[in-house]
């Protein structure tokens, strides 16, 4: 249920309240799967898993608690503004660049090889932790059908960044189950 509901609600909620409320809560996924696993598998978490998951837990905590609790919404305007500047287009680069180098350096590992696990957190934490565009879309989603049919076909079909930046959240919402 959590696998077929779980992103639906999570792309819901974005499009509701802010990023640094939502995010954190995603990374209490390791602190359940750290509690539970004496229980579902048997196995009992080394002292370097329960010290990750610590830190995992109060880094959660300060960016839900540091974090704003408000922020703008997402138009196109504001999209533009933030995707379109150099700086962006080359973190999107260098993010892309390294997500395929990291792709083909897992392929190559065996399963269980350590390096191979460490590179595969990082590249799954790194397109985990990129949910601009999954905030963006939901909040297209849900700022263009408050205002009636006329503004959703004019957002949707007049410019195409809100298709790009709604692919992008729906392989990173593919790449969570």
């Amino acid at each position: 249920l959590n696998v077929l509901v779980g992103p639906v609600l999570e792309v819901a909620a974005y499009g509701q309240a802010p990023q640094t409320l939502l995010a954190p809560l995603c990374g209490l996924d390791v602190l359940w799967n750290i509690l539970l696993v004496p229980y579902t598998l048997g196995e009992i978490p080394s002292g370097m898993q329960i010290a990750g998951c610590f830190l995992l837990v109060a880094g959660t905590a300060l960016t839900a608690a540091c974090g704003p609790h408000s922020e703008p919404p997402y138009t196109l305007d504001v999209m533009r503004e933030r995707l379109l500047t150099d700086s962006a287009l080359t973190y999107i680069s260098i993010e892309v660049v390294l997500f395929i180098a990291g792709f083909l350096y897992i392929q190559r590992r065996p399963f269980g090889n350590r390096r191979r696990g460490l590179v595969l957190g990082c590249v799954a934490g790194g397109i985990g932790g990129n949910l601009f565009c999954m905030k963006a879309a939901a909040s297209l989603i849900s700022g263009s059908w408050s205002g009636g049919l006329p503004y959703v076909l004019h957002v949707w079909t007049e410019d195409p960044l809100p298709l790009l930046v709604t692919a992008c959240a729906g392989l990173i919402g593919l790449l969570h189950f």
